[in-house]
This record gives C-alpha cells, sequence and structure tokens, in this order.
C-alpha cells in the first residue's frame, strides 16, 4: 500500500459511514468483466457520504469514478476512489402524484417491484439490471418509446452532490444538462424523482433469424423489410433490430457458432390489434425484460410478422426441435384407437405392423432381429409409455443448447469482514 493510497484510505475511513476497503483488499470484486485499479473502494451510504468523498478526493488530487450497476461499463478505473452507490437503492412511490423517489444505486428491477402493487410503471427499457440514474443521465430509450416519450421526460427533480454540497435541481441549464447530455466531473447524482404512467398491459416479442456467415455481410432484404414496415407502424407500436454477428468459438451454441444474426423486437400497447398477431405476449412492468428477451416461439408468432411486412422465408432455424414428452402420443398417431396405433397402415421404422391388441400397441415384435423392442409392461398390465400404449417416445435428435449465456451479476458485492 503506497502512502497516498493509506492517506486516502485513512481520511476516507473518517468521514464515511460506509464501508472504505484498498483495491488490493479481497472481496472487492466489482465486475469480473472489466478489471478496476482503484486505490479505494467506497460504498457510500447516502448522499453525505458522497459528499464527503468528492471532498476528500479533491483534496488529495485523485479522480472519482462512479458505480451503481456496472451495466455501461467500458472503461476500467485507473486510480483514484471508485464510489458505490449500489447501496443507496430505496424506492419510495407515491401513488397520489403518480411518482417515485429512486435512488442512485436502485435498479429497474427494484422500480418495477415498488411500483406494481399500485397499477403503475416506470419508463424503464428493457434490461432490468440496468441502473435508474445512469439510464436517465442518458436521456432514456424504452420499450414504448413511441408512445411513453424519452425517459429524461418524466423526471421532476434530480439529487445531485458537488463540491459545493447536496442540492435538489428542478429547472435550468443543470436539469437539462442532467436528463441528457450527462454529468460534469466532480458531479453524482444520489436520487431522482420521475413520474409514473398507468400498468396498461403492453405485447413484446422477437423473431430470430440467421442472415449468414460471421465473416460475410449477410442478405439485407430482412432489414429493408424491416425498414418497409415499421414506416407504416402507429405511434403505440415501437420496434428496433440488431444484427450481432457470433464468432466461431467452442463455448457457444452450435446454432449460433459463426453465424450473424437478425433480431427484430416489437412493443406496443394491448389495443393496438394491428400487432395482435406479431406479438401476442402480455408483459407488465415486472416482466418487461423477459418480454424483451423472449424470441419468437411459434408459427403463429413468426406468420404474425410475415403479414405485417417481413419476408415470409427468412433464412436459418435458431430453435431446436421440441423434444417428445412421455405421456403424449406421438405424432402421426391415432389417440382414438385403443392401441395407439398409426393412422396409416404403412410399416414404421424397424419392422411391420406387429401384434395389435388392447394394452399391446403395435409395433415391432419382441425377440426378433433387425425389430425394436415392443412397449414394456407393468405388472397390472397395460403399456408403460403412454396412456393409450405404443411404442416409448424416441431419444432426443440432439443434446440441448441454452439459449442465453450464464448470467454474470453486474452489480459490485463488497464481502468479506469490514
Amino acid at each position: 500500500m503506497t502512502t497516498t493510497t493509506q492517506s486516502l484510505h485513512t481520511a476516507l475511513s473518517a468521514r464515511v459511514t460506509g464501508r472504505v476497503v484498498t483495491g488490493a483488499a479481497p472481496g472487492t470484486c466489482f465486475q469480473t468483466g472489466t478489471a478496476h485499479r482503484s486505490e479505494v473502494t467506497v460504498a457510500a451510504g447516502g448522499p453525505a457520504d458522497v459528499a464527503a468523498v468528492l471532498d476528500v478526493a479533491d483534496r488529495h488530487g485523485a479522480p472519482v469514478t462512479v458505480h451503481a450497476s456496472g451495466h455501461g461499463l467500458r472503461v476500467p478505473a485507473a486510480g483514484g476512489v471508485l464510489l458505490d452507490t449500489s447501496a443507496m437503492s430505496g424506492v419510495g412511490v407515491d401513488p397520489a402524484t403518480a411518482s417515485a423517489r429512486v435512488g442512485a444505486g436502485a435498479t429497474w428491477a427494484d422500480v418495477a417491484a415498488a411500483t406494481a402493487p399500485h397499477g403503475l410503471r416506470a419508463p424503464s427499457g428493457s434490461a432490468p439490471s440496468v441502473g435508474v440514474a445512469g439510464y436517465l443521465s442518458g436521456g432514456g430509450l424504452g420499450l414504448a418509446v413511441r408512445s411513453d416519450g424519452w425517459a429524461a421526460d418524466h423526471v421532476r427533480s434530480i439529487e445531485v452532490v458537488d463540491r459545493d454540497g447536496v442540492r435538489e435541481v428542478t429547472g435550468g441549464e443543470v436539469f437539462t444538462r442532467l436528463r441528457g447530455t450527462g454529468l460534469r466531473p466532480g458531479e453524482v447524482v444520489t436520487a431522482v424523482t420521475i413520474g409514473l404512467l398507468p400498468a396498461d398491459p403492453l405485447t413484446g416479442g422477437g423473431l430470430v433469424t440467421v442472415l449468414g456467415p460471421a465473416d460475410e455481410p449477410g442478405d439485407p432484404a430482412p432489414l429493408h423489410a424491416w425498414a418497409s414496415w415499421t414506416a407504416g407502424l402507429p405511434d403505440a407500436v415501437t420496434s428496433g433490430v440488431s444484427v450481432v454477428p457470433y464468432p466461431d468459438l467452442p463455448f457457444l451454441p452450435p446454432h449460433l457458432r459463426g453465424r450473424r444474426v437478425l433480431r427484430v423486437r416489437r412493443h406496443g400497447h394491448r389495443d393496438d390489434r394491428r400487432g395482435r398477431p406479431v406479438a401476442r405476449a402480455a408483459a407488465r412492468g415486472r416482466r418487461l425484460g423477459r418480454r424483451h428477451g423472449r424470441s419468437a416461439r411459434s408459427r403463429r408468432l413468426r406468420a404474425g410478422v410475415c403479414r405485417a411486412g417481413v419476408p415470409a422465408r427468412l433464412p436459418g432455424r435458431l430453435r431446436p426441435r421440441r423434444r417428445a414428452r412421455p405421456g403424449r402420443p406421438r405424432p402421426g398417431r391415432d389417440p382414438h384407437r385403443p392401441d395407439g396405433g398409426d393412422r396409416d397402415p404403412a410399416p414404421r421404422r424397424g419392422g411391420g405392423p406387429g401384434p395389435a391388441g388392447p394394452g399391446l400397441g403395435a409395433g415391432p415384435r419382441r425377440g426378433v432381429p433387425g425389430e425394436r423392442p415392443g412397449p414394456l409392461r407393468r405388472r397390472g398390465g397395460g403399456p408403460r409409455h403412454g396412456p393409450h400404449g405404443g411404442d416409448p417416445p424416441p431419444p432426443p435428435l440432439h443434446r440441448p443448447v441454452h439459449r442465453h449465456p450464464p448470467r454474470i451479476p453486474l452489480r459490485p458485492r463488497l464481502t468479506g469482514p469490514r
């Protein structure tokens, strides 16, 4: 520990009520994707702690880096003080004025959990793990931005701490700048008051397809079709598109490895009849992130998108086949027949029709070379697989793959003894 680090640690520990640790202390991992090299990390407990950190850092000539959730992290902190505001995550809702007082460390998931019981929702984005203060300081492009407007338009007041102290800003140049341009060095937002909206149901969904190999530009036809489709949408519908090239790495699922993937998202109000076939899943405030991340799961949804203008034959298929579940008749079998036989008399794979009778099923005979064994029987009689008899379900065609990568916690965790 250098002399500067020791001096910072001593001065901050004397004035801050939250935890103060050095960068080399155990349990100070903030975000493993980006390695911070700050000299001191401070877990602020309120505006007074933030003001003390700014004052001490100014006296020592140390820079201050502020993080709440780490969602928009791009540049690691190098030296100085890393100010963690995640402990300031309180959310207070006033249903009478349809507003909420949100701490700088709160995420949109915290706000949704507090506003949903009152039938209200916040103008949030698609990811519940995003910090509220950082999101609003950039303007805030939400799921229903065409009908709700920018999230920053719903901000009523901002509590900001600078080297002059703590103040509440409700208008003027500073208020405008904090809702879009961003913060200046030496300014930290500790709380915001935002207006809330009625929790009207929203519809949302997505369509995922493959444009081609990741090292090639891909087919631009789906992008042109999406642009033409969105040109005629009403203001109540918001849509977005993203193109992600996945590298050819072994840890990625086979259906994504080395491919350029297109994803179309669409959100709107339920009373928008034009959008009902496109996305039929209703989403409320606490489920917006889940609905935003859900891709097309049915032919009906895919057909609705195609009717809206996206090409009917999009290349690629990302979703693996469904596995057959025991207890349900396999496709092509007649559930009304007592033996569970096929609808057509054509022989199935593995042999001829075989004996048919109650509880036996129609299938290959036991003990005959080249044929699969027939259905197993229980002691009390009757087939083991399925309520209508027949062969056991076929084995899966492939191993199931994970649709999403494992979650990595973005919120800082300060562990260990004080």
